[in-house]
């Protein structure tokens, strides 16, 4: 007795299906079965993007930005980034990473990296800040169906924290508390980092919006990136 298994050999362009349809397993075209979880087949469909802050000029100098508020202060109308789609699409974060440093050279500096997500409201349609395109992950695929600006100066609508994404925070007492000494080479050019990936994320339905913001005691510099998936609202049905 024989069992054959035949597949559609259908290893890109992955379709999106309907409730009770039948199809066939797939395969690459070296004859493997082909699996891909939702992340590969967001990818492979075109629907990740990348945007960052902060850039490397000639000799490999990195520029950072400077926080919102002069850097000084938790502006959430002048974020760093924000990022987001209109109603009609759903936006998945997927991860963001975040580097910023401050020259911390007294016991009560701090540093914080703040990202979050708004359930409410996409970005506005323009900002006193940079216009980002978003940089597909699948080279070649579409643009970008939301908006993306960075390093604000102005203010824009407050976003709202409906959900806090991570928080990240460091204060040079805890050095002191520690016993360390607290002088100036102890807390000089501090840097604190961020990485968030989460395991189960959010899917938020659009109007909606992530933002990243971060700020200290002292003017606090930084360099990011951010990366989303944004699909059509018919991939996920809720109803």
């Amino acid at each position: 007795m024989r069992t054959e298994i035949q597949g559609t050999i259908e290893q890109l362009t992955p379709s999106v299906l309907t409730d009770g349809n039948e199809e066939t397993i797939r395969m690459t075209k070296l004859g493997q079965i082909f699996t891909a979880d939702w992340k590969q087949r967001l990818l492979l469909a075109g629907r990740i993007w990348t945007a960052h802050i902060g850039a490397i000029t000639a000799g490999n100098a990195i520029t950072k930005i400077v926080g919102g508020g002069n850097g000084t202060t938790m502006d959430m109308e002048q974020p760093e980034m924000v990022a987001g789609v209109d109603a009609g699409y759903f936006f998945i974060p997927i991860s963001c990473d975040c580097q910023v440093e401050s020259d911390c050279d007294s016991p009560d500096d701090f540093m914080e990296i703040l990202l979050l997500a708004d359930r409410t409201a996409a970005p506005p349609a323009s900002v006193t800040g940079t216009t980002t395109t978003p940089v597909n992950k699948l080279d070649g695929g579409p643009s970008f169906p939301g908006r993306c600006f960075t390093a604000l100066t102005d203010d824009m609508a407050d976003p709202v924290l409906d959900e806090l994404l991570c928080y990240r925070r460091w204060e040079a007492t805890a050095l002191v508390q520690a016993g360390s000494a607290a002088n100036e080479s102890d807390f000089a050019e501090t840097t604190l980092y961020m990485h968030y990936e989460p395991e189960i994320p959010s899917i938020l339905a659009g109007p909606c919006s992530m933002t990243l913001m971060f700020d200290g005691a002292v003017a606090t510099n930084g360099i990011a990136q951010m990366t989303f998936a944004a699909v059509p609202s018919s991939w996920f049905p809720v109803a």
